[in-house]
């Protein structure tokens, strides 16, 4: 007799562990028996797909005893279990729905938020009168098991994200990138960055119920008592953001409890987030789910490859001991078994629900914890809304502010996840390119919406008037469009009847959670009029963008209109009063938009603006003057916007336009609108405008191999309103 192999022996061990476990399991042999209570035997049909459990005896039902009205819905007195999570808080910047290595509980989980309300009545019973549900909310039976067939790689930073997606929808916009402070992620993005490996995932779930609030504006949620008195010292407004707040991130991150941070009410929003999360779950799949996270040597992945084998197929058939084709020889599997034990490879094994198997990765003792499921399910899958939704009004707006400070508090910057994304370094134009710029003009306060599922990245709106003599300049005030919305909304000025707004954001895939945005403003009629503006960004922050703009507001106070740059990748930009003509009718603004110093592509940016005609308005277009914005040799323009500051703004908001991206010129021609009224028959009066164009250039990189075509000469063939070539 030969000598028994070490790999011999280990099949050996496994198939008496097996038999021991089947033998405790009764007739479950495979995973088709997930979540079943009797004794029906399957066939490798489970490998197919979904996984339904038709034969689960719900034990726990009685037979209704109805015998008048009044017994309909009295016979109820019980509901599903862990329907704590329902309405509870969640941090979804610390959260991770794949669970905690340590735990393998998702560490998101928060005091709850919602106060249930409860009665034996339509509403408080479900629609089969056997269980109690929240008034407002819905509960039910969800009874479904799944295995992956194969393993599912998991080679970037972006991949992961889409496994957190599928157990995880988090809505309210990106304010932050969602579980970048989870020990798991960043975990993942510094395997991603510095080693050599690849990550692939195997997912089982066996659902059990499901429960869910109604998402409907018009019902007010009763908070819980905890929450209720957190609100009574919460400030409705949050000032962390400002460029001249004292607790901004990097000395909340250094020093939580500053006075500072403690004085200006940050400490305050930001232990509410700590308490109570930033969302709120609202629908949520119970039951159990276990994930095995295989980390394998890019190497051993590209020898497999060599050979001809698939390495989901071999991961499958070593991690949980099956096969991945369902038809396999005896012989075909242990050679996939002894492939996958030549792999230089480490697993992470999650159980989520139900109790802990003895070993997880042994079908039979998988099949066993299924049974244990029902009994104690824990969330497998959840929406979230964010708590806004859930607070008051008045302090609705401050969270906004607050989430993204929270986000740059704790979460990955965006740089730092785009650059460990696929290893790909997505610099700041490309970023910006990749998503629209918007520009509306319209009676204010006005309100533009990002397309698709695009939110803000960055923006503002202005209200102007150059008809009403009572005008008042100090009264208008330039408003900055709150990253991560769907929408930017302007203001109410002065409420005069000739005010008009405009609107300008920049939209894209997520909000940008290193920009910041920054407004200084001058007064008119003080000495503040004749002071040197100055717009700084924070410490180890630089200009995306700036820009100088000066409005004249009053009656032919257009022609006192004009606009400047910033220089981009500078820490500081000024902004001079014009000559006295101007100074007592021109109000100032500064905007711009900082950044880490270190943003791949801050350097390649440069500003670009231009005053073209001013004074009155010729009625013929093609004398009314123009605007032009010119690049220059090897830059092309990235964003930009063309304005006519005109006596009658209400009738020219056509001449408010976008620049396209990737062309070098952009030029808007006058409107040669002049509607001044005659006097005596007599035109005594004209109308004025100036013509402005600002906007932002990029270098033409090598990733732009066919740039542009140039413009022709401005004395060439008729250009239309807005030629941009």
């Amino acid at each position: 007799m030969g000598k028994i192999s070490p790999l011999d022996m280990a099949d050996e061990r496994r198939r008496r562990t097996a038999d021991k476990t089947k033998e405790a399991v009764g007739k479950a042999r495979e995973f088709q028996d997930f979540g079943k209570r009797g004794d029906r035997l399957g066939s490798t049909d489970w490998m197919k797909g979904d996984l339904q459990a038709p034969d689960v005896q719900w034990e726990s039902r009685e037979k209704k005893n109805i015998r008048t009205d009044a017994d309909i819905y009295t016979a109820a007195h019980d509901t599903i279990p862990a329907l704590d999570f329902l309405g509870t808080g969640y941090d979804a910047l610390k959260g991770n729905p794949i669970g905690d290595p340590e735990t393998s509980v998702d560490p998101g989980y928060r005091k709850p938020v919602v106060r249930f309300g409860w009665s034996h009545d339509a509403y408080g019973v479900t629609n089969d009168l056997s269980l109690l549900q929240p008034r407002g909310g819905y509960v039910r039976p969800f009874v479904s098991c799944r295995q992956s067939q194969t393993a599912e790689e998991v080679s970037s930073m972006s991949d992961y994200e889409k496994q957190l997606d599928v157990d995880a929808s988090v809505g309210g916009g990106n304010m932050f990138v969602s579980f970048s402070a989870s020990t798991s992620f960043r975990d993942m993005a510094k395997t991603f960055a510095q080693s050599d490996m690849k990550s692939f995932f195997i997912k089982t779930y066996c659902f059990r119920y499901e429960a869910g609030l109604a998402n409907s504006p018009s019902i007010n949620w009763n908070v819980t008592y905890g929450l209720e008195q957190s609100l009574r010292d919460l400030p409705t407004h949050f000032d962390g953001l400002m460029s001249t707040s004292t607790c901004q991130a990097f000395v909340y991150r250094s020093d939580p409890q500053s006075p500072e941070c403690e004085e200006t009410g940050v400490a305050k929003w930001m232990n509410l987030f700590n308490q109570y999360g930033t969302h709120v779950v609202t629908n949520v799949k119970l039951g159990g789910k276990i994930v095995h996270q295989v980390f394998v040597s890019k190497k051993a992945v590209d020898q497999l490859k060599d050979k001809g084998l698939s390495v989901s197929a071999q991961l499958s058939a070593g991690v949980i001991g099956f096969s991945a084709s369902a038809g396999a020889s005896t012989t075909d599997k242990t050679s996939e078994r002894r492939a996958d034990e030549s792999l230089d490879k480490k697993v992470v094994t999650y159980v989520v629900g139900g109790r802990p198997p003895k070993d997880p990765t042994d079908p039979s003792s998988i099949v066993l914890w299924s049974k244990t499921v029902e009994d104690y399910p824990m969330p497998v899958q959840f929406e979230l809304q964010p708590i806004r939704n859930f607070l008051p009004e008045q302090f609705r707006k401050a969270y906004d502010l607050a989430a993204a400070y929270y986000g740059l508090v704790h979460g990955m910057s965006q740089s730092e996840l785009d650059q460990l994304a696929n290893k790909e370094v997505v610099t700041l134009s490309k970023r910006l390119s990749e998503g629209h710029s918007l520009v509306w003009g319209g009676p204010p306060p006005g309100r533009v919406m990002c397309p698709g599922d695009e939110v803000i990245i960055a923006g503002f709106s202005l209200s102007f008037n150059f008809l009403d003599s009572d005008t008042d300049p100090n009264d208008y005030h330039l408003t900055i469009c709150t990253p991560g919305l769907k929408l930017c909304e302007g203001k109410v000025a002065s409420g005069k009847s000739h005010d008009d707004t405009r609107i300008w954001a920049v939209c894209g895939k997520s909000s940008m959670l290193g920009l910041r945005q920054f407004v200084i403003e001058s007064l008119v009629g003080r000495k503040e009029q004749d002071k040197v503006l100055e717009l700084h960004c924070p410490n180890g922050m630089a200009l995306a963008w700036g820009m100088k703009l000066g409005i004249g507001y009053g009656p032919g106070g257009s022609i006192y209109s004009y606009v400047g740059h910033c220089i981009s990748g500078k820490q500081t930009c000024r902004m001079r009063p014009r000559p006295q003509a101007s100074r007592k009718y021109t109000r100032r603004f500064m905007y711009g938009a900082c950044i880490e110093e270190s943003y791949p592509g801050l350097r390649e940016l440069s500003g670009i603006s231009s005053v073209g005609d001013v004074g009155y308005v010729e009625t013929k277009t093609d004398d009314d003057g123009s605007v032009i914005l010119n690049c220059g040799t090897d830059r092309h323009i990235l964003l930009g916007w063309a304005l006519e500051a005109h006596t009658r703004m209400q009738a020219t908001r056509t001449h408010y336009q976008n620049c396209e991206g990737g062309k070098q010129i952009c030029i808007m021609k006058g409107s040669g609108l002049d509607q001044a009224p005659l006097v005596g028959g007599e035109r005594k009066f004209r109308d004025t405008h100036a013509l402005m164009a600002w906007g932002i250039c990029v270098r033409d990189t090598p990733e732009n191999p066919d740039p542009a075509p140039k413009a022709e000469p401005i004395g060439g063939p008729k250009h239309p309103e807005l030629y941009i070539p």
